[in-house]
């Protein structure tokens, strides 16, 4: 088995984020430090280590869809931050990690699995995984400026991202579905203050046909068998 997919299959990171470890010389097979991915390593019989940590194959992942609320964070620890989404799940899932990122004070669907393979497919930017969101602006988005949104914005100065923007009924009509398929920092709401927007509230309701439904804020649950293999399909 290739070296970066076993450290995904462990749980430890994704197939992407291992590349990374390897390159960065913090793996080593055997007490030696690899930097090849493509090196094989056999499960049983060699000793993979990550920052001097033994890992391990995880022959059974889990998978997990959370509401997270408002005020936690997507990774794993933050010296800034003292509430994360992993503190919302029961110990015995201690060993999975979320699935891309949902910012501090956004709120909605967060897949969370220590299945690496999946987190690299739902990831990467050439898979064009599309994510839904309800996104609440503080005025109404006018033609033109919906049009440059679905046409291409600059963010950060040096990136053109786009969306597809559908009007979502509300009392003061300053509510849209907002759909993407990047995943850049704060993406959504950069956009519309590239405009002059200043997003309200922002919740994510769907990943691809995959739908939060009626889950509760601050809910979990295991994500059924035909769930699991739709995304793997994607």
């Amino acid at each position: 088995m290739r070296l970066n997919k076993y450290i995904a299959r462990s749980g430890y990171c994704s197939r992407r984020k291992a590349d990374e470890l390897i390159f960065d010389g913090l793996v080593t097979v055997d007490g030696q430090v690899c930097s090849n991915p493509a090196t094989q390593v056999e499960p049983s019989v060699n000793e993979v280590r990550v920052s001097n940590k033994i890992i391990n194959l995880i022959h059974n992942n889990d998978y997990l869809m959370l509401n997270k609320p408002i005020g936690y964070m997507s990774s794993l620890n933050d010296p800034h931050y003292d509430k994360f989404v992993i503190d919302l799940l029961p110990e015995k899932y201690n060993t999975v990690y979320p699935i891309g990122r949902l910012d501090v004070d956004s709120h909605g669907l967060l897949l969370l699995t220590n299945d690496g393979d999946l987190t690299y497919k739902l990831t990467h930017p050439k898979n064009n995984i599309v994510k839904e969101y309800i996104v609440s602006i503080d005025k109404k988005l006018n033609s033109e400026d919906l049009k440059k949104l679905e046409s291409g914005v600059m963010i950060d100065n040096k990136y053109i991202c786009k969306a597809k923007i559908k009007v979502h009924p509300s009392k003061n009509g300053f509510r849209y579905r907002v759909y993407i398929s990047e995943g850049r920092n704060r993406q959504i709401r950069k956009m519309f203050a590239a405009l002059g927007y200043e997003v309200i509230d922002l919740m994510r309701v769907a990943i691809e046909e995959l739908s939060i439904g009626d889950l509760k804020t601050g809910e979990f649950r295991l994500l059924t068998e035909s769930e699991i293999k739709y995304l793997e399909d994607l």
